[in-house]
């Protein structure tokens, strides 16, 4: 940092001199009051929420909390950053297979991230955090949950590649094979106004 700066501008005045590595980025979000994520090379500032996208959250936080009471891993809603080489990231609900110690605030190795699209994020949650997410070699699945209508898309990792599932209504249920769950329509949006 520049001397006679303080911290937090010494990483902002820097950012303009060479890119930001990962380490960063996590000092100046140390410092900020608001959450941030870095992704790309680009520090974006997290986006408020709806009613909608509040609740839809917590459904699936709930849903997949309730699928995974016998495994070691829990579902985590909106305040754990998943940390990779390149990038920070907020998913709206993560799951991973192991205990997180009670002050943990960071994982690399998630199994399931679930984002809810928004107008606002939608083109960040599909193109440039997927892949990112990609790089994770234990992720498994990739949950993008539509805000404006009843709609589940799931990128399930295979020997090949990824492949896309989706479901709309009549459909109901989608499978996480990798942690034994499912995601059902109803539960999802139920109570969201979609």
């Amino acid at each position: 940092m520049a001397e006679g700066l303080s911290p937090r501008r010494g990483v902002v005045a820097r950012a303009w001199l060479q890119p930001w590595t990962v380490e960063d980025f996590l000092t100046f979000e140390a410092l900020e009051p608001e959450r941030h994520e870095f992704v790309g090379g680009v520090v974006r500032m997290m986006p408020g929420g709806s009613a909608a996208h509040s609740a839809i959250k917590g459904n699936v936080a709930i849903a997949l909390g309730q699928a995974l009471r016998q495994r070691p891993g829990r579902a985590y809603v909106s305040d754990l950053k998943v940390v990779t080489e390149t990038a920070v990231m907020y998913p709206d609900v993560v799951v991973t297979d192991r205990p997180l110690a009670a002050n943990d605030d960071r994982l690399s190795d998630p199994t399931v991230v679930v984002e809810v699209l928004s107008p606002a994020s939608e083109t960040f949650d599909r193109i440039y955090k997927w892949r990112e997410y990609q790089r994770i070699p234990l992720l498994w699945h990739y949950v993008l949950l539509e805000q404006k209508e009843r709609r589940i898309e799931v990128y399930s990792r295979t020997d090949t590649g990824w492949a896309l599932a989706s479901i709309e209504p009549p459909e109901d249920t989608i499978a996480l094979t990798a942690i034994g769950a499912s995601l059902s329509l109803e539960a999802i949006y139920q109570g969201s106004g979609r």
